[in-house]
């Protein structure tokens, strides 16, 4: 599943204390956007005065630590806003998530990640300690509370405790009656199609009641006009009732009432394509899932709440994964108790600036519940710096590779060939990512069999089964930790699970962060760090700026930037202190570390340690490390001299980037659930790079291909081929890759190929009938494909926009046509990452808009269209602000004209054009099978 667009949002953490007076200030939106606008809101008070202004302006307010605020710009800019010291805002707009799906492999095969966290071990001492005394957080598409994995803990007790949505569709007000209230249950359109909430096949309205205190419900769920005592139950997290569908019983409704807002809420019933949050919570924490007690999640003693990001909605902004979204998610999932959270959604959110913020607002998030959360590292692997957005992650977070066990490999997979202690599978997302670090900690991956509500049983994969497994480890330890009388803090459970990580052997730090975190162990560790023995985090900065010029945690050298073979780095180092540890542990607390370096890295072998800060200076010779390959991980590694623990690691990361003037040759090789690169510097003015590939060992049936951009995103992957073509549109370091998807014990050999493609457009006017263009081929290899000539489309209308207070939308009548849509800047932005993300609505015959999902339209009839044209900037690179000013441009499409092209290297050539209309026209190369496009220039047809 997968939703699209842009970002920028804001948190707040609300104060406490007694009544006070507050300063005030107002917010400054533009009024010109039509609709309602969503802002979310950094250092509001929320206050009584304050919820009662936004109650008679008919603004909907979300949140209580981060609060969301929707209504019309002009109502908006109305509010006076209590604030505690300062305030801080955003438009709330959509970010690019992804989710690994559900594979299907043995329906018999059962693994789950307890043996590789030694958690079995620590039940032969510590029994209990299975999760119980916790509440687990799940973030996703919804579970429901009639699947056998979550309806008791290991205790018998309640496994399920609460659910909600950020959806308002299905939330009706309470009318008053005399026994109470009564309600009228709405179904209808929303942007994911027909809610039937009570599943019947029809779309209609039917009744509710509620009882006076709210205690009970009543749904007319086979609309018959009366309620069956099926038909009457307890809101669900006060009771845990649930309703059945009459018309499909395996499908469960709750309700839950607020009196205070007078409104009933129907949770939806789980969809056809909601099995991704049922796998995340089954991995977590589910017990006894199959019925019958052989099949429970890494922590079946705890309980469970649940935000659900896929209920039906018609209201845009419930409609879209925003930033806010996610951090009201967290935060009411911490308001219910949560002391552990899981999110398995890879957010693709790369703007280093802004992932700084949403470092701080986690932070800040953690702190104020005390919550272990974990993300997913990604799919994206296996391109160096694929965790481009490693900065997004606070240190008190944890972030979890994806890890394959040979056992799990072959019982479950079907898969040989990989080494006794198994990888890190290549579509793990690795670093040196922004910052030049990697996943915290790597997680088995767990093919735990779960059911969901209309596919029955399933197996589950992917970094979205690592990140839950490593969540479940933590609730274990947390439960560890409660069972040991001690008290919990979120930041040194999260240091305990990382030092206590046991590395895997040929795997690096980047990839694998500190390893599989070792439970017993880091129970033990968890005692050290809140009585102030030892430090639970030693930060690190190195004085040259990481993959995007921002404060380095590791050291990358890429030798075509090499000006002297030794580059010299200075490496900063703090002693961070358990919130828990005695205050006199500040002064106290001195660590002599032993410092140890990998090849090609020398510096002092001694340190001492402080909350103060202290500092090494290294020599590193990228040649010496690299020795024949193209590529090396070394490692500056700090130990404790007390207990010889390791205490940090810097990673450093070499890659030799050669520019592939011609034919450039390089090898790789991969073995099973393996991934390889090869690194390319391509200068200014290259327009792509023809890669040929030739296998020289093994077969190619398991291989893919891929490409990743300076940007370190993967701009494709492929089933391999014998020829492909990588398009280059900007300078910098690029990545070819290549993985084996399963496999065998054989590994396989590749041996590539590489020339720049560098054709040069010699002709700026041509003539509209017989015209002729020249271009020389400066290249050695020939080129075949087509010449493409697209007309510059004819702008029709266009609107200046700030994107930090309007969200860029034109409504408008167009007539027969092709019509487009695009954000354009007005400055030289930094567009590193840029995402226009734009759609146009069509009005239906009810003048609702529908949702397209695409930049373009045809009206192929001739009647008139009426269109809203919609555009989100996402984000940028770190140069860019938030405060940018486009024009959002509608224009007509053109047809384009296409000629076949033939061209030898180091030759030149004249291709005559078919007739065209006069215009200026851009001149693009295309390939012969991908359809890739390589743009020359443009000319003027006269």
């Amino acid at each position: 599943m997968k939703k699209t667009a842009g970002l920028l949002f804001t948190l707040l953490l609300v104060g406490c204390g007694g009544p006070q007076k507050h300063k005030t200030e107002k917010l400054n939106l533009s009024e010109q956007t039509k609709g309602n606008t969503s802002v979310v809101v950094l250092g509001a008070e929320i206050t009584p005065e304050f919820q009662e202004e936004i109650l008679k302006a008919g603004i909907k307010l979300e949140g209580q630590n981060i609060i969301r605020l929707t209504g019309a710009a002009s109502d908006l800019n109305q509010l006076n806003i209590p604030v505690k010291d300062s305030l801080d805002y955003l438009l709330d707009s959509e970010i690019e998530v992804s989710r690994d799906e559900a594979s299907k492999p043995d329906a018999d095969a059962i693994y789950v990640a307890k043996k590789e966290f030694g958690i079995l071990d620590l039940w032969k001492t510590n029994p209990e300690a299975d999760g119980r005394g916790v509440i687990v957080g799940v973030i996703d598409d919804g579970i429901s509370p009639h699947q056998v994995g979550f309806q008791k803990t290991t205790t018998g007790a309640r496994k399920f405790l609460a659910k909600t949505s950020q959806s308002t569709f299905s939330v009706y007000p309470l009318v008053d009656a005399e026994d109470g209230f009564t309600v009228e249950v709405k179904e209808g359109m929303t942007f994911g199609g027909k809610l039937d909430l009570n599943q019947d096949g029809t779309i209609n309205n039917w009744k509710a009641s509620v009882s006076l205190d709210g205690s009970r419900v009543c749904l007319d769920l086979n609309v018959d006009d009366k309620f069956d005592e099926s038909e009457c139950k307890g809101t669900f997290a006060k009771t845990g009732d649930y309703y059945l569908l009459p018309k499909k019983p395996t499908l469960a409704v709750m309700t839950e009432v607020d009196l205070v807002k007078k409104t009933l809420r129907v949770l939806q019933p789980e969809k056809d394509d909601d099995s991704h949050g049922e796998g995340v919570a089954s991995v977590m924490a589910a017990h006894n899932s199959m019925g019958g007690g052989n099949l429970d999640g890494v922590a079946p003693g705890a309980q469970i709440v649940d935000y659900d990001l896929s209920e039906l909605t018609n209201r845009p902004v419930e409609n879209e994964y925003t930033l806010g979204t996610f951090l009201l998610a967290i935060d009411w999932l911490g308001s219910q108790g949560a002391e552990v959270a899981n999110v398995s959604y890879s957010l693709f959110f790369t703007n280093t600036a802004t992932q700084a913020f949403m470092s701080k607002a986690l932070a800040q998030i953690i702190e104020k519940h005390n919550i272990v959360i974990s993300f997913s590292a990604g799919n994206n692997g296996p391109g160096l710096g694929s965790l481009n957005r490693r900065l997004m992650y606070p240190s008190s977070t944890l972030v979890a590779g994806a890890y394959v066990p040979k056992e799990l490999d072959e019982r479950v997979w079907g898969t040989t060939g990989l080494p006794e202690e198994g990888r890190v599978v290549y579509y793990s997302s690795r670093g040196p990512g922004a910052g030049g670090a990697g996943p915290t900690l790597i997680s088995p991956l767990s093919s735990l069999t779960h059911s969901s509500p209309n596919l029955g049983y399933r197996a589950f994969n992917g970094t979205s089964s690592a990140s839950p497994a490593l969540a479940g480890a933590a609730t274990v330890l947390v439960s560890a930790i409660k069972q040991a009388g001690m008290k919990v803090n979120a930041a040194t459970v999260v240091a305990a699970l990382r030092l206590s990580g046991k590395r895997i052997a040929n795997e690096p730090f980047v990839a694998q962060g500190y390893g599989l975190p070792q439970i017993p162990k880091a129970l033990e560790i968890y005692k050290t760090l809140i009585n102030g023995q030892n430090f639970q985090n030693i930060s690190l900065s190195v004085n040259r700026g990481g993959l995007d010029g921002t404060a380095a945690q590791g050291i990358f050298v890429r030798t075509s930037q090499l000006t002297d073979s030794i580059e010299t780095y200075r490496v900063l180092f703090t002693g961070e202190l358990s919130a828990l540890a005695p205050s006199e542990a500040t002064t106290n607390l001195l660590t002599p570390v032993d410092i140890e370096y990998t090849k090609g890295i020398k510096g002092p072998k001694e340190l001492w340690v402080a909350v103060s800060q202290s500092r090494i200076a290294v020599d590193v010779n990228a040649e010496e490390m690299l020795g024949d390959a193209n590529e090396a991980f070394g490692e500056i590694r700090l130990y404790s001299k007390a207990d010889k623990s390791l205490l940090a690691v810097v990673p450093v990361t070499a890659v030799r980037d050669l520019r592939p003037r011609t034919f450039l040759r390089q090898s790789l090789t991969v073995g099973s659930q393996e991934g390889a690169r090869i690194h390319l510097n391509i200068p200014e003015g290259v327009k792509g790079v023809k890669v040929r590939a030739r296998v020289v060992e093994g077969e190619s049936s398991f291989l893919n291909l891929g490409t990743f951009t300076p940007d370190y995103i993967r701009a494709e992957q492929i089933a391999f081929t014998r020829e492909f073509v990588m398009a280059t549109p900007k300078p910098g370091h690029y990545q070819v890759t290549m993985l084996m998807n399963g496999g065998t014990e054989r590994s396989a050999t590749v041996e590539f190929e590489m020339e720049e493609i560098n054709l040069k457009l010699n002709t700026d006017i041509a003539a509209a009938e017989g015209g002729r263009i020249n271009i020389s081929n400066l290249a050695q290899s020939s080129l075949q494909g087509e010449l493409v000539l697209v007309r510059e489309v004819t702008p029709i209308k266009s609107q200046i926009f700030n994107n930090k207070k309007d969200i860029p939308e034109i409504t408008m009548n167009v007539a027969k046509g092709n019509y487009a849509v695009d954000l354009l800047p007005t400055a030289q932005y930094d567009m590193s990452y840029f995402y226009a993300n734009c759609s146009i609505m069509v009005q239906n015959d009810k003048g609702e808009f529908e949702a397209t999902d695409k930049a373009t339209y045809k009206n192929d009839t001739d009647k008139e269209a009426t269109l809203k044209f919609r555009c989100v900037p996402f984000d940028l690179g770190i140069a860019a602000n938030d405060n940018l000013f486009w024009k959002l441009q509608i224009s007509t499409i053109e047809e384009e004209a296409k000629v076949r092209f033939d061209l030898g290297g180091r030759l030149k050539k004249d291709f005559v054009l078919p007739k065209l209309g006069p215009g200026i026209y851009r001149v693009e190369y295309s390939t012969v099978f991908e359809a890739k496009r390589i743009s020359l220039g443009k000319i003027e047809v006269i």
